[in-house]
């Protein structure tokens, strides 16, 4: 009857014990309830600056097509001026036919003038040659940027393999949880039903680690999408780099096409003045004057050719960037979707966790009393409707993300469109370049046949030649000084400016590196203040264990145990206090880490004050090299902290595994001390020691009550650790 009243004293505690727990529990689902109406607000949120964003991204796409419309219009009135350029050709053509008689007696003119032009001709194809291989090199750089696509769609491809694998094993713990509930229904005693439940918080355990680890890898798969998204835009800069190289040498070509313009003045001057000195041949001057001015008329022609060739290439320019603006917006738009996505699965975690304590309730409903089925049976139904509630804001979710799925195929599919105009526009424009190439070709026969005209003409008046040709000399020279002193300065002026260019994307880059150094120290002390929190529960876990095995082992003193009892109590108290000293060794790792972190976050400190005296006054290039390098390693430094930061979770989490095999041997004695409690039972002479057994029933019992409150305890620290990692994760 003693043992029975016992019996009954400790089910009652246990089923008070049970009670606040379901307490816990509801509040728990209440606070997890609230928390899901808020991010189903923020979703909403979300998807109405996502909506924004869209129709931003259609006004630029209308403009992009109203540039390529207007693209094609000046496509075609450069056709049409060089129509008009061709049949002025003709005529001059049918005009030089008629006047060839008359061409004989003109004057050559200067020997060194040609040569200057022949290698003004060869530095101009030296420069073509040069821009060949630049387009070259940015066909080579688009095929690598599109490797680097297909190698991001291979990524995300593993990604969504990784989250089917992680739906996959949500539904088999769901199948697990069902069989353990099965199975569970058939117990009936207390002690049955105890160890049931020791068990689901073991295999609870196992499924976190597991998922903790899952996670670890998702994290790493996303590190590793993250490298990749940095080599493309390193190699979107080598592309606009090779662009700007492009534009210097179009640039150099133009400066040599007016400086073969200038060269062309000088000869008009030289023709001037062999017009005043030579009297007897006005007629046949006269003539190769018309014929000159038509010369310039069609050079004049060829320039403004030129230029609307160039308005088209700008054109062609804005257009590109504003494809590059529309696709990083899809991109934008497919990161939102991703955010989204993840959140509806988050929003489904919680309701299978609404569903799995709807059920328990229901089953406590039917084993408890009829005095709490009225209070259980309104907290059913109030977690069904916040369920329901939950599963409607998922759904409105999942419309949301499917919307913008189908929005960022049409933005894709518009952009491909957007692209195949370009390349379109591309070829009209190397069409209209081997045109003028064709033009500049058929100016160079008309130049040749002066030359001629010219060489024909000079055997007539040699005496003039000679004193124009010695005038003309002078004139070069003094040209020719005016125009190195002009490339000297303009080549020094580059310098300064190249010079100048250098240091400020140094400095940028010198910024960008600081900037990341600094999330990533933030990131690494957050880290490092979450393992903290981990050890300081693992050392309390450590401590009560610690407890729990010295008043054990008392009692076993007192209830003279067997000797493989004692071993193993002396065994696992060695075992607790290596655990103790690992814990102690992790936290001493910790606080070094910590000083590592701190010694690195004033070290960027300083480089931000010696960027910041750097951006005040001009730094040199030395100077420069010292601050990449200080960048660089300390780059190093948190990589390696965020290296040792890993390391420590790992071992924590041995610990914790080395802390639940305790645990279990801790309760094979347990079980050991109630068989022997059984065999003290069954004589019942010694009466003393049946009073011990149950003293030592009563000490065991009130020892798995306290782990089941130490367990509730430390579920609770998670929840709330859980929910600061969430909140520090949005601040971020």
């Amino acid at each position: 009857a003693q043992s029975e009243a016992y019996r009954l004293q400790n089910r009652i505690e246990v089923l008070e014990a049970e009670k606040d727990r379901l307490e816990l529990d509801s509040e728990k689902n209440a606070h997890l309830s609230i928390k899901s109406r808020e991010e189903a607000r923020k979703a909403q949120e979300e998807l109405a600056r996502i909506q924004e964003m869209y129709d931003r991204a259609a006004l630029q796409l209308s403009r992009a097509k109203e540039s390529e419309e207007k693209s094609k219009e000046d496509l075609d009135r450069l056709a049409v001026d060089l129509d008009m350029v061709r049949e002025r050709y003709e005529k001059s053509q049918i005009e030089l036919r008629r006047l060839q008689n008359e061409r004989e007696k003109l004057v050559a003119d200067n020997e060194r003038i040609s040569f200057e032009l022949e290698r003004a001709h060869s530095q101009l194809n030296k420069a073509q040659g040069t821009t060949e291989k630049t387009q070259d090199e940015l066909q080579r750089m688009q095929m690598e940027i599109e490797k680097m696509y297909e190698k991001h769609d291979r990524q995300q491809a593993e990604v969504r393999k990784a989250q089917a694998e992680a739906e996959r094993l949500r539904a088999e713990a769901e199948s697990a949880r069902e069989e353990c509930e099965r199975y569970a229904s058939r117990f009936g005693k207390y002690q049955e039903s105890q160890e049931r439940q020791k068990e689901e918080h073991e295999r609870a355990k196992l499924d976190v680690e597991r998922l903790r680890d899952r996670l670890d890898k998702a994290l790493a798969e996303l590190d590793r999408a993250r490298k990749a998204e940095q080599d493309a835009s390193r190699l979107r800069a080598d592309l606009e780099r090779a662009e700007g190289v492009r534009g210097k040498y179009q640039f150099e070509q133009e400066k040599w096409q007016s400086e073969g313009s200038r060269l062309q003045q000088d000869l008009d001057k030289v023709r001037e003045r062999l017009e005043i000195r030579e009297a007897e041949l006005k007629r046949t001057q006269a003539a190769s004057a018309d014929l000159e001015a038509k010369l310039h008329e069609s050079q004049l022609q060829l320039e403004r050719a030129r230029e609307e060739a160039n308005k088209a290439t700008s054109n062609q320019e804005k257009m590109r960037s504003e494809i590059e603006r529309a696709r990083i917006e899809a991109e934008k738009i497919k990161d939102r979707h991703d955010k989204l996505k993840a959140k509806a699965d988050a929003l489904e975690g919680d309701n299978e966790k609404l569903r799995v304590e709807i059920i328990r309730l229901e089953r406590l409903m039917q084993t408890e009393g009829k005095t709490r089925s009225e209070s259980a049976s309104i907290e059913v139904e109030r977690l069904r409707a916040s369920l329901d509630k939950a599963i409607v804001a998922r759904d409105q979710v999942e419309l949301e993300a499917g919307r913008l799925a189908k929005e960022l195929e049409k933005s894709q599919m518009m952009l491909g469109k957007h692209q195949e105009a370009a390349e379109n526009a591309k070829k009209e424009y190397e069409r209209v370049l081997n045109e003028l190439t064709l033009v500049r070709d058929e100016r160079d026969q008309l130049r040749n046949e002066i030359r001629r005209i010219q060489q024909q003409q000079q055997v007539i008046g040699n005496e003039e030649l000679a004193k124009l040709q010695h005038d003309v000399q002078l004139a070069i020279r003094e040209r020719d000084k005016l125009a190195a002193i002009l490339e000297n300065r303009e080549k020094h002026s580059e310098k300064i400016e190249k010079l100048r260019e250098k240091l400020e994307a140094e400095n940028k880059q010198l910024q960008v590196e600081r900037d990341q150094l600094v999330i990533q120290l933030e990131k690494s002390q957050d880290m490092l203040m979450n393992f903290q929190q981990e050890l300081n529960t693992s050392e309390a876990e450590l401590e009560r264990q610690r407890e729990e095995v010295r008043r054990l082992q008392q009692m076993q003193q007192q209830a003279t145990p067997d000797r493989a009892v004692k071993e193993t109590l002396e065994a696992q108290q060695r075992e607790v206090h290596r655990l103790t000293q690992q814990v102690q060794h992790l936290t001493q790792e910790h606080n070094k880490e910590r000083q590592h972190a701190e010694q690195a976050e004033k070290r960027i400190q300083e480089l931000q004050r010696q960027l910041a005296n750097a951006g005040a006054s001009s730094a040199n290039e030395a100077q420069l090299e010292q601050w990449r390098k200080l960048v660089e390693t300390e780059k190093q430094r948190a990589d390696n902290a965020e290296k040792n930061a890993n390391e420590l979770q790992k071992r924590i989490q041995t610990s914790e595994r080395q802390i639940h095999a305790q645990q279990q041997q801790i309760q094979q004695m347990q079980i050991m001390l109630q068989k022997a409690q059984q065999q003290q039972q069954q004589h019942p002479q010694q009466n003393g020691g049946a009073q011990e057994a149950a003293m030592l029933r009563k000490d065991l019992e009130r020892a798995k009550e306290e782990i089941k409150q130490a367990t509730v305890e430390r579920e609770r620290f998670q929840a709330q650790l859980e929910m600061l990692v969430q909140e520090l994760e949005k601040n971020q």
